[in-house]
């Protein structure tokens, strides 16, 4: 596939929403009507084929029913096939954006007194990572444990805490006791 086939082109979706797709699907995609349906936090392009609603983003993707579609950007509508991943559903759901209700920029880093904890969920259970001096150490300890468990966290500000960060110790403090 050459790079002139990802060219994006758009399509334009009900509700004033526009998504992009690559040049080598455009054809076969424009067969069909899409519309704009409104998600959580995105929206996505849809569209009936017979009794049945599939997304764009599986409809490209040709994404096998035992997986689901993972927009690597966050971004429902940007349907380019670069941008789109089939995955477990695990695996997607550790790839979400920061919840709205989360005021300190970071999953799994809350305040415990003067310290600050670290947790992750993986497989339905919570791992404590430990007590930390601060929030940056804390947040290190995370980014670690995303690393370890495989999670690819797409948030705001999320490179700004390396895992080598000055004053740690090969970038992860360890917990105060």
């Amino acid at each position: 596939m050459s790079i002139a086939d990802h060219t994006p082109r758009e399509i334009t979706l009900t509700q004033g929403k526009v998504t992009i797709i690559c040049e080598h699907d455009y054809d076969w995609v424009i067969e069909h009507k899409w519309y704009a349906v409104k998600s959580t936090h995105t929206y996505y392009a849809a569209a009936r084929f017979g009794k049945k609603i599939i997304s764009l983003h599986r409809f490209i993707n040709e994404t096998p029913d035992h997986l689901v579609t993972d927009h690597k950007d966050g971004d429902g509508l940007n349907n380019i096939c670069t941008n789109l991943a089939s995955v477990r559903q695990i695996d997607n759901t550790h790839n979400r954006a920061i919840s709205k209700n989360n005021t300190l920029g970071y999953p799994g880093i809350r305040s415990s007194g003067s310290k600050w904890r670290a947790i992750i969920h993986v497989r339905g259970k919570n791992i404590d990572l430990g007590t930390f001096g601060t929030k940056e150490q804390a947040v290190v300890a995370r980014k670690r444990a995303e690393h370890l468990y495989g999670f690819n966290t797409r948030l705001a500000g999320h490179s700004q805490v390396h895992l080598d960060s000055p004053g740690t110790s090969q970038g992860y403090p360890g917990p105060v006791r």
